[in-house]
């Protein structure tokens, strides 16, 4: 990973992408991805600066047991617990790795660094309380959030546009909320001049 975000902060024209209004994106599996490499820039590469923001769709951010675990998932969406063990065997080169504050996002250090975040939750996802516990982190740590909750959806029905309106939704909404943290959000404007 760590190679990957050095190449594009170190030639960003080779990418296409403005090094300085970098934004991150993932649904799911993703999600821990986006965020990992965010608490990565933050506190490896000292480049928080450079996040515009992020959009995370129904992700996983450490919880180990929550009422929607016990509650939701199974065969149907792929999210029992013998398939989350099996997403977690194929993440992780070892099992202390899931403490890692770059996988563990409740556990981690929200206080500073961190970019606004659109999160957005399943109402029938059992990592449904993944997102709520994230959103009410982030705001309690003083970062700007926008939570949204999608009624009557599973996991992964971002995928389904053509099918669900929430899935609509939740593209235009995350794409409204990007466009509102605007490139310019945290650098000094430029002196009146006379």
């Amino acid at each position: 990973m760590r190679r990957r975000v050095r190449a594009l902060v170190d030639a960003p024209d080779e990418w296409g992408i403005d090094a300085d209004d970098i934004s991150l994106a993932g649904d799911s599996g993703g999600v821990s991805l986006a965020f990992g490499v965010a608490l990565h820039l933050r506190d490896e590469e000292k480049l928080a600066d450079r996040l515009r923001c992020m959009l995370l769709y129904y992700g996983i951010y450490g919880l180990t047991d929550s009422a929607s675990r016990r509650l939701l998932g199974g065969p149907w969406d792929g999210l029992g617990d013998d398939d989350l063990q099996y997403y977690y065997d194929a993440y992780f080169g070892s099992p202390e790795d899931v403490s890692s504050p770059w996988f563990n996002v409740v556990g981690a250090d929200l206080g500073h660094g961190v970019p606004p975040c659109y999160v957005a939750a399943a109402a029938l996802d059992p990592l449904r309380d993944d997102s709520r516990t994230l959103a009410a982190q982030l705001a309690l740590a003083g970062v700007t959030n926008q939570y949204e909750e999608f009624a009557g959806v599973i996991h992964g029905f971002a995928h389904h546009t053509r099918m669900l309106s929430a899935a609509r939704r939740l593209l235009a909404h995350s794409a409204q909320f990007f466009t509102e943290q605007g490139p310019d959000r945290s650098r000094d404007p430029e002196p009146a001049r006379p």
